[in-house]
């Protein structure tokens, strides 16, 4: 009678991998379906054109003629500043095509607008700590009786001190 065999013990050897070359194969191919060769027009579009711009800006696509020569970037503005876009738009070719390497992006066109979840000056606001009522303000609330009227005064008065720190004043 044969002996069984005795297994030997499996050897895993797991690899680590680097995440962004998992999705990287991803990314391309999306951004391949929407006519971008260059990734990066995609993942570094403020990079490439300037803060200024990409705040207002957004790459859809690119399109591609029939004949082959001169494509079309594609871009959703903010809404209500299309006409400052237009403003921009050989600063965005020029741009656009020193990412590429040469001159593929001869047209530029918007074709849609976004809202902006949130703006600078909003996002700002949230990282300020909110002003802090005074010792004096607080001695001076003290006088008042109705603590219902005392807490109302006091949340006046700090919104009214946040709104003057927003705007830059010194209080």
């Amino acid at each position: 009678m044969p002996t069984p065999k005795k297994s030997s013990p499996v050897k895993r050897r797991f690899k680590t991998v680097q995440a962004g070359s998992v999705l990287n194969a991803h990314v391309r191919k999306v951004a391949e379906k929407r006519g971008f060769s260059e990734t990066r027009l995609l993942t570094d579009w403020e990079s490439i054109v300037g803060a200024e711009v990409a705040k207002l800006t957004q790459p859809i696509r690119v399109g591609y003629g029939r004949k082959g020569l001169g494509a079309t970037l594609h871009i959703n503005v903010l809404t209500g500043s299309a006409p400052e876009v237009q403003m921009y738009e050989g600063l965005i070719r020029e741009r656009v095509n020193t990412c590429y390497g040469f001159n593929a992006i001869t047209k530029l066109r918007i074709a849609g607008t976004f809202v902006q979840a949130r703006n600078a000056h909003s996002a700002e606001k949230t990282t300020q700590k909110p002003p802090q009522m005074t010792p004096a303000t607080k001695a001076t609330l003290a006088d008042v009786k109705d603590s219902g009227l005392r807490a109302a005064l006091g949340q006046l008065g700090l919104s009214v001190k946040q709104r003057r720190t927003s705007a830059g004043e010194k209080s």
